[in-house]
């Protein structure tokens, strides 16, 4: 994977996980989740990318 792809990660995790939190209004408390899962899509995307 290359270094910037790695290093675009985490910000598009946090911004893919803000607007799911937005746009479904999910309490506060399931943002680990959501995170979770987002961080899950996002590092599977980022395998098919390389």
């Amino acid at each position: 994977m290359s270094t910037a792809v790695r290093t675009a990660l985490p910000v598009v995790t946090s911004a893919a996980t803000a607007y799911v939190m937005r746009r479904t209004r999910l309490p506060r408390v399931a943002a680990p989740v959501v995170s979770l899962v987002v961080g899950g899509a996002v590092a599977k995307l980022a395998q098919r990318i390389r």
